[in-house]
Order: C-alpha cells, then structure tokens, then sequence
C-alpha cells in the first residue's frame, strides 16, 4: 500500500496544475495519459512513459512550467522504477523534490500547506525505498525518518485517517530493515511499532514485518512470543492481501525465505501447544503464494489464457523468452483487476480447529506430517496429532534432486522413505488405521515423492494401504474444505484417446445418475463459472518447451502456473495422465496442475506419481469409480486394495490432493 500511496499525485497538486499550467490547455490529452500512469489508473510500458515524459519535459522547460516539470521528473521517475533502474529513478525523484520547494515558494500559486506536505511526505518514501534498493543505507534512513516526520504530523491533524496508520506501519517496517542492515539495535524496536500500527489495519506488510520481527525475537531468546505472533498474523491471511500484488508477494517471500531456516533449525519445543503454534506458523509461512492466488483472481482470467497460452505452446526455445515475458506483461496490466473469487469470502473466519471439526464425524485420528524446505537440499518434518491433541514429533533430512527423480521412476524399491521419516515418526505411523486421516504437507520438489508408499509392517506392506491419506500444499488448502457446496449432476470426461477408459468411465457416471458431457461442452461451464460436480482426463498432457505442465481441455490450454487466472467451480478431477504430480518452479514457488485445480476452486484431485502403463491407468480408474457411492478418500483406499489384492502395481503410482470428503 506503502508504494501505492507515495506513487500517486495529491489532488491539490492536480488542481494547481489545472490552473496554474499554461501547457496544460494545449496538451492535456498526452498529460492526462502521464496523470493516470502515475495514479495507477492504466499500465503503460514504461519505456513508452519516458518517451512521452521527456518530450514534454522539453516543453515545460522552455516555457518555464513547473507543474509540467514537476509531473514529468514524477513519471520518469516511476517509469525507472518500473525498469529496475533505481539510481535513475532515485534522481528522477530528487529533482522533482527541487521543483517542489520552488513551488512552495513561490506566491503565486495556490497549494494549501497540507498537500505540499503530503507530497513531501511521498516524494521522500520513495526516495528511502530508492535508496533502500540501492543498499544506500544512511541515504534511506535520512529520507525515511523525513517522511516518518511528515506522515506524523498529518496523523495528529487527522486522527481518524486509518490509511495513514497503515502508511506509517509500512514505512516503520522499511525502516526496521535500514537500522537492521546498519547493525542499530533500534531495528526491533521499528518492527514492533511497525507491527502494532499494522494490527490496527492489516496489510500484506504485517506477515513481512512480523516476520522478521520474528526472527528479532528468536535471535533475542523470545522463542514463545515469536512464536505467538507468527501465529496471530499467519493463521488467516485472507484479509492481508489489500493493495497487495506480485511486488508486494515477492518481497514477502524473500523475507520469509531469509528467515524461515532460523525458525526452523533454532526452535525448541517444550509443548504441545507450542508445537502447534510452530506448525501454523511455518505452514502459514510457505503457504502465501497459495493463499493469495487462491484468495484473489485476474478479471477475465480465462479469456486472458485463451490468448496467451496457445501462442508459446508452439513456439520454438527462441522464442519462448520473449513470449514468456510478453505473458507476464500482460498479467501484470490486469493487476490492478484483481478480484476476491466470491466462493472463499467465508474464509475470513476459517482457522485450523473448524477443519478438524468437519472432519471428526469420519475419523476417530487426524495427523498433519508437515514438511518445510529450510535450504538446499535439506528439509524439516513435523508429525502432529491434530484429534485428539498431545502427540509432536520433529525430524529432519537430506534429499535431492536426482534421489527424488529416482524414487519416481523406480516403482518398486521405497525403503529410502523410510529413512526419510525417521524412525520415531515411522513408529507413530504404524499405529494409524483406516479410521485415522494422515495429511501430507509437502513443500518444493516432495510432492514428487510417492510418501503414500512408505514401506510398514503388517497387513499390508504400504501406509497408503492401511491409512486413508490426503495431500496438501499448505494448511490453507485444507480451509478450503470448510465451503458450502451446491449441488451437480454434470460430469465431463475429457480426452478420447484411450478410448475404453473413456466408454468405462462414461458408463458407471451414467449408472450413478450422472450427466456425462464431452469436453467441449465443458468448456462452456468453464467461461460462465458454472458449477460441475468433475471431470476426468484420460488423455495425454501436452508437451512444450516451458516448464510449466500443460493440461488441454478442448481450445482451452491450462498451464500449471495459471492458478490467478483460472476458476473452476468443481467437487473433484481425475488427472489419469504420466506424472501430474511434477512440480515446477519460479520466484513465487511451487506449481502444478493438482495445486493450481485446488486454488482455482477444485476440491479434491486425484494425480498420479510416475509413469504407469495404459493398461494400469484402466484398471486404477476401473476400481475407483467400480463402487456405486462412497466418499473420495474411501474409493481411493477401496481402488488401491483391490488392486494389491490382485497382484497389480497400479496402486502405487495414486495420489489424492484436496479434500477427503467429497461424495462421489
């Protein structure tokens, strides 16, 4: 909100420029275009602004015109922002202050005294952020401490004006940053006023600046009050993401990835309860991004990917680059449209003890195995009980890129899971049955790794036999499941290639009183966001040259990282394809097609790890839909068993993500 704020032009100034600018009667429209850039009103490429901001610029100067001056140095300066050019921007922003002290001295024009300051105020915000980039830690701090002066003094005029508190927190909180880079000891402090003003009016900056005020506490040996605090701002992020945006996400996850090794590796738990702060907290932590792409969408979502998908699935690697940036240009001049997907607004008021509730009628345990990503290669393992309460167990292990492929390829040897787990957790797991619920959190590359076949002893050689199991990407996919759902009848199978699995499935949806439609009616449901009770793909995913994965359904090509621009009101989808499970990743962390279905408004996904024949895909999806009406987690456990039982290796590629409850 911070950059919103300070970017944009105070109304007073716009006025004196209306009036006072003798340029602006001739050249309003190119101005106006200049005006909305500046007020985030329209997205302009910025290297078109700085054409336009200097060409006019020229103009103001020979006609001596400070009000055009003054806007144009604002503009270049936003527009250098814009490009990553932050010494440019920086002098951009100096000379408009120089302007701006003329103005304020001169008589003629009519400028009240408080919009001059608030302009102050913002021009040296920016300034300290400018230099804050530019790692100029004492040019920040000088000309954040003057903008501090300036929002001071427009609170105490304007007491009520709870904008302005949110302003003075977010600066507070860049603050804490320039003092913790000069070793001043007075950088806990800025975090904490930054947290407390924060509170009063949330924004994506308090999960940053609790963060890492966070970080100061545990440094300080206040591990229970940073703990407490991570969880009152991390439990239920949906009411953070205002003014927030892919800017705003990346500078919370790099403070979260700055911090997050610390709060795993120095946490010492001596209880349940703070065991269970722990998990909320670090579940919250790497669970943002899903939060904020499931929380909000691009308007037009689905008609912006029916333009930008097609093009870079058939382009060459060189042209890949450029159409990939094209892409994000594009999404980010939506931006500005983004909108609360109406189905989760009750997700104000989910929190984790509300999921357990729903889920206790059905299962007598419930277990979270929590997996964290600390650093390269090495991860942290958390098994708590969630019903009933009392049981945390901490692990941790090493694993990378080429063991993970390995266990995914080969099929048939799991005893390195084991090993993974630890043995305290391993002995734990033993003790669930089939009316416990065990959910895996994954992080980064695990999801890759096929847990539900950790080798046991007993009846049956897998835990993914005896124990119902669920995945998630973060806690927050599992408040999901507290949404009401409206009844369907509508089912879609997608993809006629292999053409028994297809006639099969069709069949037994239709002898359970389903409506079958064929994906290109599908894809009508889908433009008008209407809801469907599923769909089943039984075809092959599309290759290309970008990393993301590539689901065709009809015209429409949904690519793993579309999760801001698809919605999807569906109960359940069967991606029955060659490994749906892969994971790829970008700044703003992991992406596939089972994460992006959860966060489009899926509820439970059934994907598969690995390379199963046609002939063990038919027989999978032949045991899952065999039973007339169960719940998913229940059809996942029946088609696994019946397939151990016979002998087939089917079993072992199955996963499920989402929600186990769903009624099929």
């Amino acid at each position: 909100m911070l950059l919103w704020w300070a970017t944009s032009l105070n109304d007073m100034i716009l006025a004196g420029l209306y009036e006072s600018s003798s340029l602006f009667n001739f050249l309003n429209f190119d101005i106006d275009i200049v005006i909305r850039y500046i007020n985030n009103r329209v997205y302009i490429d910025p290297r078109k602004v700085i054409r336009l901001a200097k060409a006019l610029l020229n103009l103001a100067e020979e006609q001596n015109d400070p009000f055009i001056k003054y806007l144009m140095h604002r503009a270049l300066g936003k527009a250098y922002f814009e490009l990553d050019l932050y010494a440019t921007a920086l002098a951009q922003i100096k000379e408009s202050m120089k302007i701006l002290e003329k103005i304020k001295m001169d008589v003629i024009y009519s400028v009240s005294p408080e919009s001059l300051n608030e302009e102050f105020a913002k021009l040296n915000a920016i300034a300290g952020f400018l230099a804050y980039r530019l790692r100029e830690w004492n040019v920040a701090k000088k000309y954040i401490e003057n903008a501090l002066d300036y929002l001071k003094n427009m609170i105490l005029k304007k007491p009520s004006e709870r904008n302005m508190k949110t302003l003075l927190g977010e600066l507070y909180s860049i603050y804490g940053d320039v003092l913790a880079f000069l070793a001043k000891p007075e950088s806990t402090n800025a975090y904490e006023q930054a947290h407390e003003l924060l509170k009063e009016q949330p924004s994506m900056l308090l999960i940053i600046n609790g963060v890492k005020l966070a970080a100061h506490l545990i440094a300080r040996g206040f591990r229970n009050e940073a703990l407490m605090l991570l969880r009152e701002i991390i439990e239920n992020p949906f009411n953070l993401f205002k003014h927030a945006d892919d800017g705003v996400l990346k500078s919370a996850l790099l403070a979260i990835n700055l911090n997050i090794n610390r709060f795993l590796s120095e946490m010492r738990l001596r209880s349940y309860e703070q065991a269970l702060n722990f998990v909320i907290s670090t579940e919250g932590l790497k669970g943002i991004t899903f939060a904020f792409r499931t929380w909000y969408k691009i308007a037009d979502g689905i008609r912006l990917m029916y333009e930008l998908n097609r093009g870079i699935l058939y382009a060459s690697p060189k042209q890949v680059l450029a159409l990939e940036q094209m892409r994000r240009r594009k999404i980010r001049a939506y931006q500005s449209r983004y909108e609360i997907y109406v189905p989760w607004r009750a997700l104000k008021y989910a929190n984790l003890e509300k999921v357990v509730d729903i889920l206790s009628p059905v299962f007598e345990e419930v277990y979270l195995l929590a997996f964290s990503k600390e650093n390269e290669n090495s991860y942290s393992v958390f098994l708590i009980s969630l019903k009933p309460k009392g049981v945390y167990i901490q692990s941790a292990f090493k694993v990378d890129a080429n063991t993970i492929a390995n266990i995914s390829k080969n099929m048939n040897d799991f005893s390195i899971l084991r090993r993974l787990v630890g043995t305290e957790i391993l002995e734990k797991l033993y003790e669930l049955n089939e009316k416990s619920l065990l959910i895996l959190s994954l992080d980064d590359a695990l999801h890759e790794i096929p847990w539900e076949n950790i080798p046991i002893d007993g009846d049956y050689p897998y835990i993914g036999l005896k124990v119902p199991i669920v995945r998630i990407p973060t806690i927050y996919a599992a408040y999901l499941w507290l949404m009401t759902r409206g009844g369907s009848s509508t089912f879609s199978i997608i993809g006629e290639r292999r053409i028994d699995e297809y006639k099969m499935v069709k069949k037994s949806l239709k002898r359970r009183g389903y409506r079958v439609i064929d994906e290109y009616e599908f894809i009508y449901y889908l433009d008008e966001n209407a809801r469907v009770k599923g769909f089943h793909f039984c075809s092959n995913l599309l290759e290309s040259v970008i990393d993301a994965q590539v689901l065709p359904i009809s015209r429409l090509i949904i690519r793993s990282d579309d999760e801001m621009l698809l919605c999807m009101r569906a109960d359940f989808a069967f991606l029955n394809a060659h490994n749906t499970t892969s994971i790829f990743l970008d700044e703003f962390g992991e992406h596939s097609l089972p994460i992006c279905l959860l966060s489009a408004g899926v509820q439970t996904v059934v994907s598969v790890i690995g390379f199963p024949s046609e002939k063990e895909m038919f027989e999978f999806a032949y045991e899952f839909y065999k039973p007339r009406r169960l719940r998913a987690y229940e059809r996942l456990l029946h088609a696994k068993r019946e397939l151990y039982k016979k002998g087939s290796d089917a079993f072992k590629y199955y996963v499920m993500y989402g929600n186990p409850l769903v009624l099929l």
